[in-house]
């Protein structure tokens, strides 16, 4: 079935679900489940899914739908590392990536 921001995820016989980026086939994530996935449901940004044995599962798939600046953001506040050479490195946002830039414009002209 169609994913969140250009994505499809899938279930399978198996009980294999995985789910993929549509432009580049890169695989975005997978689990597996004890028997056949028969059910897969969408609601509220959440993925519901459930084998014919009766295990089940849910992916939060918010963060496909949220812009990118929006979510690097966000992610700077958590995270105040940089990968430096083979190490991180604590440090503030690059003042030269894009959203940092655009964080700056708007509060300026709020």
């Amino acid at each position: 079935m169609a994913g969140p921001g250009g994505t499809i995820v899938a279930g399978y016989a198996n009980g294999f679900l995985g789910m993929w980026d549509l432009h580049s086939g890169t695989q975005l994530g997978y689990e597996h489940l004890h028997g056949p996935i028969t059910h897969m449901l969408f609601d509220h940004r959440t993925l519901y899914v459930a084998s014919s044995l009766g295990q089940y599962m849910s992916w939060d798939l918010s963060v496909f739908d949220r812009p990118y600046c929006e979510l690097v953001n966000e992610v700077w506040q958590h995270v105040a590392v940089v990968w430096r050479g083979a190490a991180a490195k604590a440090s503030p946002p690059d003042k030269n990536h894009r959203c940092n830039a655009r964080r700056a414009e708007h509060a300026r002209y709020p």
